[in-house]
């Protein structure tokens, strides 16, 4: 359970330190709002799953 908590913190500091600036680069690129939302969330899943398998093994 601990290693989860640490993992979601982790993630949580990484989002906000980074999500505006993610999301104008999507923007920049995607010229659309949705679809940049889209690329974002994306991003922080892989993100998630990366970070999962690096903390577990």
């Amino acid at each position: 359970m601990g290693e989860r908590v640490i993992i979601r913190d982790v993630l949580e500091d990484i989002y906000r330190r980074n999500v505006s600036t993610i999301y104008r680069v999507c923007y920049l690129y995607m010229k659309n709002v949705s679809d940049a939302g889209d690329a974002v969330q994306t991003t922080f899943e892989k993100l998630a799953l990366a970070k999962s398998n690096y903390f577990i093994h």
